[in-house]
């Protein structure tokens, strides 16, 4: 059993997702930004950033897997445990591995691991469907001149209550008068 696509699918619902033995995925809120040299406005995403350092099995993934599968948590622990192994052999022996929609990993010769996100994925739940759009921008369009620039429209005239009553006080009686 693949466990990457389980860890997408924690991905849209949680902000940290742990493999344990190898690292924990972090999704960090990225508000909406306009790319104004591509006339672009990209929507707000999560973006997924890797920290080697969260190691520590906090049972969402394993619990995640055990439940999908319909198997038992040990033999799900089993499983993740393998396939960390086997990332991590790859890694060491120079080859790139690739979590298909989460982002790549590779070693630098150092002994570090290097995560380069996939940004086509946006993992932002409110954002789904949301796709970046090219918009033509405004030519000569200056906020200031329309802002200053005086409306020919007559004041709105406001009534008072006073003036209301005013007026009733005098009109009813003269109706009273003319009915009577």
């Amino acid at each position: 059993m693949n466990i990457i696509p389980i860890i997408q699918e924690l991905l849209m619902n949680h902000d940290c997702v742990v493999v344990p033995g190898f690292g924990g995925f972090l999704a960090n809120y990225s508000p909406a930004r306009v790319d104004k040299t591509s006339s672009t406005l990209h929507p707000p995403r999560k973006v997924l950033s890797f920290n080697k350092n969260l190691t520590h099995n906090d049972g969402l993934l394993i619990g995640a897997l055990s439940a999908k599968m319909n198997i038992g948590y040990n033999e799900a622990r089993a499983i993740v445990e393998e396939q960390v192994l086997n990332y991590k052999r790859r890694i060491n022996n120079g080859q790139a591995v690739f979590f298909e929609g989460i982002g790549g990993f590779s070693g630098n010769g150092e002994g570090n691991l290097l995560f380069e996100p996939d940004m086509t994925v946006n993992y932002l739940a409110s954002s789904f469907g949301l796709e970046p759009f090219r918009f033509d921008p405004f030519e000569k369009y200056d906020v200031r001149e329309r802002a200053i620039k005086p409306d020919d429209k007559e004041p709105v005239r406001s009534y008072s209550t006073r003036k209301i009553l005013w007026r009733a006080a005098v009109i009813i009686p003269i109706i009273a008068l003319m009915v009577a």
